[in-house]
């Protein structure tokens, strides 16, 4: 888009290979405030993965109240599931209020994370599992 439009006073953060590869100018590189940055990117699909992971992710929401959200991940707790990721942002849907996306380690076809994940739906106004998958890190350059 921003190859094609040219909207003023706008910029991508991407790789140098991306710039390459869309023949637009650097402008800045070495930006990240940490060292070890790193992206996560994600591939979503309405089909559910041939291969079982032992990271999940799941996006859900609370009431906005207090104790709403430590009571849902209380039950991780009690249940003895590591968490890895916790990600809050505004609802779009419900403005006022927040989802979460989590990360946990873990597979769905144990029977532990199964119950806690009952338990945590039902607790919640709005849940979903967005899938398992191998837990690992691919360097791209």
């Amino acid at each position: 888009m921003l190859l094609q439009e040219r909207p003023e006073a706008t910029a991508a953060i991407a790789s140098r290979f991306a710039a390459e590869c869309y023949n637009l100018e650097v402008l800045e590189e070495n930006i990240e405030d940490f060292p070890n940055n790193f992206t996560r990117y994600l591939i979503l699909s309405r089909e559910t993965a041939q291969q079982d992971g032992n990271k999940c992710t799941i996006f859900f929401g609370t009431e906005h109240k207090a104790g709403a959200l430590f009571g849902t991940l209380k039950e991780f707790a009690d249940a003895g599931i590591n968490l890895t990721r916790i990600e809050s942002m505004p609802s779009r849907n419900d403005p006022g209020n927040y989802v979460f996306f989590l990360d946990f380690d873990g597979s769905i076809e144990d029977p532990n994370i199964k119950e806690t994940l009952k338990r945590v739906e039902q607790g919640s106004s709005v849940f979903k599992v967005l899938g398992c998958y191998p837990a690992h890190l691919e360097q791209v350059d």
